[in-house]
């Protein structure tokens, strides 16, 4: 049976972003979903992040929600991602072990959220920096967090992140290495680099596009997903994401790969209101 999930009140998203094979823009998700895997696409550099698309695909995100999503005085990030940056550890990791001299902007990038330092840095975010990782229930996890960093009052409104790389040897090494065994990973990356961001807080806007999102039990004829080979550990994000651009004004999406362990999540657009008027009850 599908677990309710761990959000204690609703939570609302009031802007969001991807990135993946599909493009570089959250118009690209909705046109070009059902295409065949494409080579990753080409993202802007960031100064000082080399080697790895990780950082360039958070930045490119971040970037895309600039100007969308409504003011705020305190703003904090929450990076939630399942394997992290492989692509700047294997690359370092092989430098050493060929005997090459360290490069010290790889050992910088190798945390995770030192993209988000740079990133809060020039647009003068001072909420908190948290990152999250999970073998499965990743967009849960997540919301968890924000939840909290938000309930706290150490920020007003949460960048939720959630990225990953493409399938490599690391990556298949980390899934089926030692000490893998009894904690194992039910879903892999996604086919190509896929990022995705949720402008999250706990007041409505009451500009057009925003929705909350709850947890809830799923309805019984609900059934569990197919595993998306192409999303794979960012499949819950993505489909959060398509729902906040499509046309529907309600959707349910289900956090997990594994049918007896799955969080339901309900998201109801919220129509534009009046200045002054209240945004409760209107759907």
């Amino acid at each position: 049976m599908t677990e309710v999930g761990h959000l204690r009140s609703p939570l609302f998203i009031t802007a969001a972003g991807c990135v993946g094979p599909w493009g570089v823009e959250i118009a690209d998700l909705l046109s070009r979903a059902d295409s065949p895997v494409a080579p990753p696409p080409e993202l802007p550099s960031v100064p000082r992040f080399v080697e790895s698309n990780f950082p360039l695909a958070v930045s490119q995100v971040v970037s895309q929600v600039k100007g969308r999503r409504p003011p705020a005085e305190q703003v904090g990030f929450v990076l939630a991602t399942s394997f992290g940056d492989v692509t700047t550890t294997d690359v370092a990791s092989r430098r050493m072990a060929e005997g090459r001299p360290h490069n010290p902007l790889l050992f910088y990038q190798s945390i995770p959220n030192s993209i988000l330092g740079h990133l809060s840095k020039g647009t003068n975010f001072t909420g908190p920096l948290s990152c999250v990782s999970a073998a499965d229930l990743l967009l849960t996890q997540a919301l968890t967090v924000a939840e909290l960093t938000l309930e706290e009052g150490s920020a007003d409104q949460i960048l939720l992140i959630g990225v990953d790389l493409a399938e490599s040897e690391r990556i298949a090494a980390i899934r089926g290495g030692p000490g893998t065994a009894g904690t194992p990973y039910p879903v892999g990356p996604p086919r190509a680099d896929i990022a995705v961001v949720l402008v999250v807080q706990r007041q409505p806007s009451q500009a057009d596009g925003c929705w909350r999102i709850s947890a809830e039990q799923a309805p019984r004829r609900l059934q569990h997903p197919d595993r998306d080979p192409v999303t794979g550990s960012m499949r819950a994000f993505v489909e959060v994401c398509a729902a906040y651009a499509g046309d529907s004004d309600r959707a349910v999406v289900l956090d997990g790969d594994q049918p007896d362990r799955c969080v339901s999540y309900a998201l109801h657009r919220l129509q534009p209101v009046a200045a002054g008027r209240s945004t409760e009850g209107v759907l």
